[in-house]
């Protein structure tokens, strides 16, 4: 039985996971909880490319992602196949896994926001 715990809370934690990039400026501040297959985070998302002109690079993530904006709105960039498809969100947001992509916003976005990973051990 301890094994069995020790497996499932292997790799998981409650707390602050911010995005800081290389010049120190914060991006994204998160709280939350993450395990290998679900994590949910509240963020709030900066204005960076407003406040500091500079733009996220464009990232995928490990899993699928879905997002509920409380508060706010922002465009997103798609990179598929040398193309660009940019697409506004204000409500709500889903990318699924692998996909590149990077968000402009001009005022803070609050949202909380799922990661999901349908098969971790091959990753």
């Amino acid at each position: 039985m301890k094994k069995l715990i020790t497996k499932i809370f292997k790799n998981c934690g409650i707390g602050t996971s911010h995005v800081i990039n290389k010049d120190g400026i914060t991006c994204i501040k998160r709280y939350g909880f993450w395990t290998p297959y679900l994590t949910i985070f509240i963020s709030k998302i900066y204005p960076i490319t407003h406040l500091h002109k500079i733009s996220q690079v464009y990232h995928s993530h490990q899993g699928s992602f879905l997002s509920f904006i409380l508060k706010g709105a922002y465009l997103q960039d798609v990179l598929e196949v040398n193309k660009v498809f940019r697409t506004s969100h204000k409500w709500f947001n889903y990318l699924p896994c692998g996909w590149h992509h990077k968000i402009t916003c001009y005022k803070p976005v609050y949202l909380p926001s799922c990661f999901v990973v349908f098969n971790y051990h091959s990753m």
